[in-house]
Formats: structure tokens, sequence, C-alpha cells
């Protein structure tokens, strides 16, 4: 009796499997302007495997408000946009997608960006040049709300230094006015310096400008001449 033998080859094909967000990536707190941000850079590298040993690697999305980055060691770090918070918008949501060539793994955090308050702002006061005894003195009063700004919008205040020969004041309305020392002028102690001091409450940031106040021909003046008494024939 003949026996037939029959030999099966079998094939092994090995399967790539998908890699993996092993632990998601925490929420992330940092300030406005903040560089470096507290946090950042993230190593991704403790936050992904991958079965097959595979080398990975991780795209992100586009986002508004700050720039996100991953480079070749994996490392996650961000820029963000100058004066921009997430106060009003909400947290920043980015998308990462972790890929081993062929599967793409996608994962999500949200970044919140805290406003701080930044710097009132001054722009350069022209100088004045104003005559002695002057009432009103041309360029007087100057309005220091072109000359001010705040990137937060709060409520500003100014205050004005003491000098010599002249009263500066400052109103509700941020109106600089001055009033001159009777004949006073600077043709020998040189222009009056003044420094203001911005106020948003928190911080104080001064600037100075300068003002001449010329000499004027003034009337020459009379005292009284007293009455006279004579005799006649003197």
């Amino acid at each position: 009796m003949n026996k037939i033998f029959y030999i099966l080859f079998l094939t092994l094909i090995i399967a790539n499997e998908p890699p993996a967000w092993i632990e998601a990536i925490d929420n992330q707190i940092i300030e406005e302007d903040c560089n470096p941000c507290t946090g950042f850079p993230i190593d991704l590298n403790l936050y992904i495997s991958d079965p097959d040993e595979d080398p990975l690697s991780v795209t992100i999305s586009d986002v508004t408000g700050a720039t996100f980055s991953v480079d070749e060691n994996l490392l996650l770090d961000i820029e963000v946009v100058e004066d921009f918070n997430t106060d009003n918008s909400g947290p920043i949501t980015l998308e990462l997608i972790l890929s081993d060539g062929e599967f793409d793994v996608p994962t999500t955090f949200e970044t919140t960006i805290t406003s701080v308050n930044d710097l009132p702002e001054w722009t350069e006061i022209p100088a004045q040049s104003v005559e002695e005894d002057c009432n009103p003195c041309t360029g007087f009063p100057i309005d220091l709300n072109l000359y001010i700004s705040d990137p937060d919008e709060d409520p500003l205040s100014v205050t004005i230094s003491d000098v010599t020969g002249a009263t500066f004041s400052v109103d509700e309305n941020l109106l600089l006015d001055i009033e001159v020392v009777e004949d006073f002028n600077t043709d020998n102690s040189g222009p009056i310096t003044l420094e203001l001091i911005l106020s948003d409450g928190e911080f104080d940031v001064p600037t100075t400008f300068e003002t001449t106040i010329t000499s004027v021909n003034d009337l020459p003046e009379w005292t009284e001449i007293p009455a006279q008494s004579v005799e006649e024939d003197c």
C-alpha cells in the first residue's frame, strides 16, 4: 500500500501593532508672555510606546495664540503670542498625532494662558517753550491721553513732581497745565524738567519733559512821587 505524504508550509506574518499613548498628558497652566513657560518642554517619550519598538514621530495641530513645536527628541515646547491669554477664549486644545509610519494615533491636552498685568507706557512728550508771565501759556494744557497707553486697558493716573519757577497740575481728564511764577524765566537756570509718574495701580512708570520759560521785556514802572510844597519866589 502506497503512502502519500503531504508537506504543509506555513508562513507566519507578524502584523504591525499600532503605537499607543500610555498616559494622558496633563493640562498645563502658564502665564501670558512667558519665556520659558512653566511645565515646558514636555518630554513626550514619557507618554508613548510601541509594541513593535518601531521608531515613532509626533505631529501637532496649529492653534491660535501660541506656536507649539516638537523636536527630534520628542520634546514639546511652546512659544506664546505676545500679550495673548485665554481669559476670554478658553484653554487652547492641542491635538498630537503619534505615528509609527502605518498607524496614526491622536490625543489632546489643554493649555491655559493666564493674564498678567502689563506695564503702562509713555510716548515722548515734546519739550515746550512758553513766555514769562504767560496766562494761558502756549502749548498748554497738554492732553496726556495722547501720550499714554496700557495693554490691559487699565484705568491710569498721572502724578507730577514739584519744580521751581512754575506750578504744574493734572486734572481728572489728564490735562496737564502750567502756572508760571511772576517774572520767572529760565534764561539763567536752564529749562524746567518735570517728572511725571504714570500708574495703573500696580506699576509706576516715569517720564520727563522740559519747559523753557523765555524772558519778555517788562514795562518800566513808576513809584509814587510825593506831592511837593515850595515857597513863593524860592
